[in-house]
């Protein structure tokens, strides 16, 4: 069977969507072909009993205007990431107050100063991006931190990219930075990146747009080739295929290897999917029947630099009386506490650990937990990791140019390729609409 269309997306993550819902509202005959059973990519919420936990992507905060205005539209309320009270913080010795701000938040002043001079679109014509692309961000640290901050610093930076210290450069931590606004924003709650929560997940967006574009989306439907001529594009997928003159890939780099190209790739576009790979990431929550941690004052974020969990935060929802901790495992640590290391044995040894990391913090006198979720990203079926794709030293100069440039009727969109807010979903919808828009310009219709 071959369907036709306009414009073919494959990809139903954020990116995808968005460009679909750009080319459906300017009247375009679309499809989308997603290789999974669900939409929203990298985000996703899941119920236990009557409580809703969000396993991946979750938080939107100030200047990310596009996805505040994609809630405020589809009818999403947000709520504000619960942080009142005492945060607490391990530096290698006791638990402790934190102060107002961090010990290393002079370092952070100090990559913001160095971002500002990254150009948020082409990063590799920075003045000095040769040798910042061959720069490792763990050089960087044994070079210009402090040895009693350097642990302290690889880890937060660790935990905001998801990969180790020594496998990114200093031109993407820098790029990142630049394309958030700054570390400082991308690293905060209050202000920051972190300030705000949906309703439902910020997984809902997602799910509200793929209800407006119904019957346009074919779920479990992995595109195998892509098919390229002078006058469109054909996706064959495993029971159908779809033509159209142009075609949207919308997922990142480290996907495009599930996918024939015939003719194949310009070279790269090829090295984008190993020098791009998607960092390392898993997210775990205990469930207690109530959010205790407030009784005594606390906020429930609690920073720790001496064990595998740097960052705690309360993760309730607001329309339920339980209590929900999240935490992450990243980089380094994912890896070593992955589900492809621990086989069948992952999840419990990943929830005992990450309950005695809670009566470490708060006693052991901490109620027991009512529940328990995790999810490693690396395991997901066509996903592979998460946060994001995070370039590898020497990526940018070789492939940088690669990540938007189109070929012939094949066009990238994704949260990698965002010109704002790269690698977050703010970023994705960036990608998608801009996209989207060029296509539309390109149609002869």
């Amino acid at each position: 069977m071959t369907r036709s269309a306009e414009v073919v997306v494959v990809g139903a993550g954020f990116a995808g969507l968005t460009a679909a819902r750009t080319l459906s509202e300017a009247g375009v005959d679309v499809v989308v072909l997603e290789a999974s059973g669900r939409v929203g990519g990298r985000t996703e919420t899941v119920q236990r009993n009557e409580l809703w936990l969000e396993a991946g992507g979750q938080w939107v905060g100030p200047g990310q205007r596009r996805v505040l205005a994609l809630a405020e539209r589809l009818g999403v309320e947000l709520f504000d990431t619960p942080s009142t009270g005492i945060t607490l913080e391990r530096r290698g010795g006791g638990w402790r107050e934190m102060d107002a701000d961090p010990e290393y938040a002079d370092v952070v002043t100090t990559i913001d100063a160095l971002a500002s001079d990254i150009p948020s679109d082409e990063p590799w014509r920075a003045a000095d991006g040769e040798r910042l692309d061959a720069l490792t961000v763990g050089e960087w640290i044994a070079h210009n931190v402090p040895e009693p901050k350097r642990a302290a610093v690889r880890q937060v930076l660790e935990g905001l990219m998801t990969v180790p210290a020594s496998e990114m450069s200093m031109l993407t931590l820098l790029h990142g930075a630049r394309t958030s606004g700054s570390l400082a924003a991308a690293l905060g709650i209050e202000g920051g990146a972190q300030e705000q929560r949906l309703v439902g997940g910020l997984h809902e967006i997602a799910v509200r747009m793929a209800d407006q574009l119904s019957d346009a989306i074919r779920l479990s439907t992995p595109v195998r080739r892509l098919q390229q001529s002078d006058t469109g594009v054909v996706a064959i997928t495993d029971g159908a295929e779809y033509e159209a003159p142009h075609c949207i890939v919308a997922a990142p780099p480290s996907a495009w290897t599930s996918i024939e190209f015939a003719p194949g790739l310009p070279e790269a576009h090829q090295r984008l999917s190993s020098v791009m790979p998607l960092g390392s990431v898993i997210k775990l929550q205990l469930v207690y029947p109530r959010p205790f941690w407030r009784d005594a004052g606390l906020s429930g974020l609690v920073i720790d630099d001496t064990g595998p969990f740097a960052f705690m935060v309360d993760n309730s929802p607001p329309d339920r009386p339980e209590g929900v901790l999240a935490t992450f495992l990243s980089a380094g640590e994912a890896r070593r506490y992955s589900d492809r290391k621990l086989g069948s044995d992952a999840v419990d040894i990943r929830r005992r650990m990450f309950a005695e990391h809670v009566q470490n913090v708060f006693g052991t006198s901490s109620p027991a937990p009512i529940d328990y979720y995790d999810r490693d990203w690396a395991s997901v079926p066509w996903i592979g990791g998460g946060y994001s794709g995070v370039m590898a030293p020497g990526g940018w100069l070789s492939s940088g140019p690669a990540l938007r440039q189109a070929v012939g009727r094949l066009h990238w969109a994704s949260a990698e390729s965002a010109l704002a807010w790269n690698g977050y979903v703010e970023g994705a919808i960036e990608a998608g609409e801009r996209v989207a828009r060029d296509v539309i310009a390109q149609l002869d219709r």
